[in-house]
């Protein structure tokens, strides 16, 4: 049989799943925050909501076409939809499988995240022809995204069939510089803002006579969708971290017995196989 994504063996997985991740994910489990997350998604979605009525707003009240009010529908319309299927697992399949609680948030905020990333992008897109009054930003700018996905599925799928066939399990730098900056953030985040702002006092910006934008605006509207790239490839090291999750999933028995966890840890208390357990006892 063809090897996939989907169908690696119990043994082949293992290589997949380390013992991080379901820490992580029991640890998740303990916390038994569900209404946070529940929350985080809302808000993740209001966010989403209050940004496309902005662009549809000021596309209508300065008639500036620079984004499709169609797909920003979509999005909506998408991201709700998801959101509405996590509530319904939230609601069921959750309690029956305390330690995929980590798992589920990360599975259905993702999408909704690359989603409005991908927004992003294109409305970023739109606003570089804006400010430098040259469509070809636009082909560039689409060609990159394709060339990019498509650069992505591939790496993602050859270095997954790599880590069942080989064993050879990397960590992911993108997310360990993710927790560098984290760190980082919260140690100096108050200096580095004080810096910009006293540099931003001693070089005044000087805006250009015919566009109203300084030098510094149109190079940065020119290159914006490139900033939004970051975000992607983010999301796409936070997907291939939460693909764990699906083999511990499907093997979801045999991960308990070998991590040692009881029935009621890994299970939950609300679960059908903890009552079950309680009457064979």
């Amino acid at each position: 049989m063809k090897k996939t994504l989907f169908n690696a063996s119990l043994e082949e997985s293992m290589n997949l799943v380390t013992d991080k991740y379901i820490e992580v994910s029991k640890n998740t489990a303990k916390t038994k925050k569900i209404f946070k997350k529940l929350m985080g998604l809302l808000t993740l979605l209001c966010f989403i909501l209050l940004v496309n009525f902005g662009i549809m707003s000021i596309e209508t009240t300065y008639n500036l076409p620079m984004y499709n009010s169609l797909f920003s529908i979509l999005i909506a319309i998408v991201s709700i939809g998801i959101s509405i299927v996590y509530i319904i697992k939230l609601c069921t399949k959750v309690y029956q499988e305390n330690i995929l609680t980590y798992y589920y948030f990360n599975k259905y905020m993702l999408p909704i995240v690359f989603l409005f990333i991908i927004e992003c992008y294109l409305l970023f897109i739109d606003f570089s022809v804006y400010v430098t009054g040259n469509k070809i930003f636009i082909l560039l700018y689409y060609l990159l995204l394709l060339v990019l996905m498509l650069n992505s599925y591939r790496k993602f799928r050859q270095e997954i069939l790599d880590i069942f066939g080989k064993g050879t399990h990397q960590e992911n730098k993108i997310l360990q510089w993710l927790d560098y900056f984290v760190l980082f953030s919260r140690k100096y985040g108050g200096v580095v803002i004080i810096i910009l702002a006293i540099v931003r006092l001693l070089f005044p910006i000087h805006r250009s006579n015919t566009t109203g934008l300084s030098n510094i605006q149109v190079i940065f509207g020119m290159f914006s969708p490139l900033l939004v790239i970051l975000f992607y490839y983010l999301t796409i090291s936070l997907w291939k971290n939460n693909f764990q999750g699906y083999y511990l999933q499907k093997y979801l028995e045999d991960y308990r017995q070998l991590s040692g966890c009881s029935v009621e840890e890994w299970y939950g208390k609300k679960s059908k196989m903890y009552k079950e357990s309680l009457k064979n006892k």
